[in-house]
């Protein structure tokens, strides 16, 4: 279902050699949810962009316990 609050997924490429974010997990984990046709994909999305408030961009190793209560 795509809409106003759900506009259509667009994944990119990734190049070869990137380094691991939490942008490209986050990509992988939607693009696996279309792949296998979940039916919770919209409440996924919700739950990625919230993360992505906090976590865009960084890189994946420094997303730890701590980092995340803090």
């Amino acid at each position: 279902m795509t809409g106003k609050k759900n506009p259509p997924l667009v994944f990119e490429p990734v190049p070869a050699g990137a380094p691991l974010t939490f942008d490209l997990m986050a990509q992988a984990l939607l693009e696996d949810y279309v792949l296998q046709q979940y039916r919770s994909l919209n409440s996924i999305r919700a739950r990625v962009e919230y993360l992505r408030a906090v976590f865009g961009g960084w890189p994946a190793e420094t997303i730890t316990t701590a980092a995340v209560r803090q």
